[in-house]
């Protein structure tokens, strides 16, 4: 008897673990060009404002690199389970020319 995950959950969980890590990266940086940087903007010394930003950025890198590696896991979640190469109904371009 053989024990295993079935396909649409490692496809499900791969697929969320990247778009969750998306959110997480593309959101951080959404929020620092249209939220923070505008509002530190107000600080008047820039050697504070170059103290906040960077201690901003330095909280957030664990969230960003975090993201990152959901990105990545969930990218390989979806090509160990083949969901990435499923070839369309009809055939490639360059797949015509080998008899295939």
């Amino acid at each position: 008897m053989r024990l295993g995950v079935e396909s649409d959950s490692i496809s499900s969980a791969g697929r969320a673990a990247h778009d969750i890590g998306l959110a997480a990266i593309l959101g951080g940086n959404l929020f620092a060009r249209v939220g923070m940087h505008p509002a530190v903007a107000e600080v008047s010394d820039p050697r504070e404002r170059g103290k906040v930003v960077n201690c901003a950025w330095a909280r957030y890198g664990v969230v960003n690199g975090a993201g990152l590696a959901a990105v990545v896991a969930g990218r390989q979640a979806l090509r160990a389970d083949g969901a990435g190469r499923r070839r369309p109904a009809h055939r490639r371009r360059s797949d015509r020319g080998r008899g295939q």
